[in-house]
């Protein structure tokens, strides 16, 4: 019979749920390229995305961003809409821009280490977002980075404070200080952010050939309430 799972955890934490099982993946055609009139305009952050990919390196990419960085002042990236999920238009991203700047900006007033948005108050004139660059990946089998990230979790469970948790939006200085590098686009709910990060970092542990008992015992030091379900 499964455990019991605390009345105090958030709604997604049912029973019965298994996070080092496989979540079923369904492949799914390609999306079809959309028709534009012969008239068409790109508009100006598509114009900056097709710039940036010429003249600048790709460093990775996410549900919405693609994160620049340019050689010549590589301490600094850039965010910029890739236009996959979103399309371009203006009245579309204009909401997630001040919704990514707004979760900067509640998550900093924590004293919480975030990497710092140089242009928070022209974002929306910039298209972009400009931010300090935080090179290393963290490391799941490091202590005292797991430390500082079980910070953020303790945080965001206590505060009701929506933060992207998965392990991909941290990284960590030279001196081993982490930093949360990603911000909410979308507001969805602390229950099912914290739900989602807590399947990535179960992934980054299948990654780094952390067995099951030993990721749970991490999960339980990032969210103290957190509970594996046992093997059937």
């Amino acid at each position: 019979m499964a455990n019991q799972i605390p009345n105090q955890l958030p709604t997604p934490y049912l029973p019965g749920v298994d996070y080092w099982a496989e979540e079923p993946t369904v492949d799914s055609p390609p999306p079809k390229p959309r028709k534009r009139p012969r008239d068409y305009v790109p508009t100006a952050h598509e114009e900056l995305h097709k710039k940036l990919q010429k003249t600048m390196e790709v460093l990775g990419s996410g549900s919405y961003f693609t994160v620049y960085v340019d050689q010549e002042n590589p301490d600094i990236v850039c965010k910029a809409f890739h236009g996959k999920k979103t399309g371009f238009s203006p009245k579309v991203l204009k909401p997630l821009f001040s919704n990514s700047i707004e979760s900067y900006k509640k998550v900093a007033e924590t004293r919480l280490a975030v990497a710092e948005i140089v242009n928070p108050d022209t974002v929306l004139t910039d298209l972009c977002i400009k931010q300090k660059r935080v090179i290393n990946p963290i490391n799941p089998r490091d202590d005292g980075q797991i430390a500082q990230i079980a910070k953020f979790f303790e945080v965001a469970y206590a505060q009701k404070l929506e933060m992207d948790l998965q392990p991909q939006n941290f990284r960590a200085d030279a001196a081993g200080k982490v930093f949360l590098v990603d911000f909410v686009e979308e507001n969805v709910g602390v229950d099912i952010l914290l739900t989602k990060a807590c399947r990535a970092w179960v992934s980054l542990c299948k990654q780094n050939g952390i067995t099951r008992e030993e990721c749970t015992r991490l999960l339980s030091r990032l969210h103290p309430t957190f509970k594996m379900e046992p093997l059937a």
